[in-house]
C-alpha cells in the first residue's frame, strides 16, 4: 500500500515527529522515535498507523487521508481538503461534548491536529477490543464472562448514540466513517442474534428492543 499511495505517510513521519511532544507531553522529548506501522486502503480513504516511543512509553497514532488526493474534485463538489476539514471539526466537536458529560461508560478518543498540507486528520488510536470482536467471542464461546462483557458493551453503544444525538446541530456538522443510525441498526441485529443464540439471552433481547 505504501507504493501505490506515494510518499505522503512517509512525509507525515516528519510531521508527527515534530508534533509528538505536543499531542503526548508525557514522552521523552530527546528519545522520541516516530515508526511508521502499517497503511490500510479503504473504499473512501487511507489509514496510516504511527508509532511513537521514548522507549519506555509508546503510544499509536492514526492518521486518515483522502484516498485519491491527487485526483481533482469534480465540478460542483468539496476538495479533498475541505472535506476532511470538515469531519475534523466534526470530530473535535464529538470529542468535546463526550469530554465534557465526563462519564465513565465513553472513552473519548483525542483528535490532535488537521494537517491541510496533504490533507489529513491525526487522532489517538487506542489498542483494545472492538464491539465486533466481543461479539464475535461472545456468539463463539457463550462463556458467563464474554456474555456480562458483550452485555455491557451494547449497553454502553447505545447510550453513546444516544448522548451523540443530543449534540446541537451546530456540532453535528460531519462524520465520514459511519452513520449513527447505520450503527444504531447493527447494535439491534447483533443484540437480536445473541438474544436468540445464548441460552437466558432476555438481557440481550431487551438491548435489541
Amino acid at each position: 500500500r505504501l507504493v501505490e499511495y506515494g510518499p505522503v505517510p512517509g512525509r507525515l513521519l516528519g510531521h508527527i515527529r515534530e508534533q509528538a511532544a505536543r499531542y503526548y507531553p508525557e514522552l521523552s522529548v530527546p528519545r522520541l522515535r516516530v515508526e511508521l506501522v502499517a497503511v490500510v486502503q479503504r473504499h473512501a480513504s487511507v489509514a496510516c498507523r504511527y508509532e511513537i516511543s521514548d522507549g519506555k512509553t509508546q503510544r499509536l497514532v492514526r492518521v486518515k487521508l483522502p484516498s485519491l488526493a491527487s485526483t481533482p474534485a469534480p465540478f460542483g463538489s468539496e476538495s479533498p481538503t475541505t472535506s476532511l476539514r470538515l469531519e475534523y471539526e466534526a470530530l473535535l466537536a464529538i470529542q468535546e461534548h463526550f469530554a465534557a458529560l465526563d462519564d465513565a461508560r465513553f472513552g473519548v478518543i483525542r483528535i490532535l491536529d488537521f494537517v491541510s498540507d496533504y490533507p489529513a486528520i491525526v487522532m489517538e488510536d487506542l489498542s483494545g477490543p472492538t464491539l465486533r470482536r466481543v461479539f464475535l467471542d461472545t456468539a463463539r464461546w457463550h462463556a458467563r464472562p464474554a456474555r456480562e462483557r458483550a452485555y455491557r458493551g451494547f449497553r454502553n453503544a447505545g447510550a453513546w448514540l444516544r448522548a451523540f444525538h443530543s449534540i446541537p446541530a451546530k456540532e453535528e456538522q460531519r462524520n465520514g466513517d459511519a452513520d449513527p443510525a447505520e450503527v444504531a441498526q447493527s447494535i439491534a441485529r447483533n443484540a437480536q442474534f445473541l438474544a436468540e443464540t445464548l441460552d437466558q439471552g432476555n438481557d440481550f433481547r431487551s438491548l435489541a428492543e
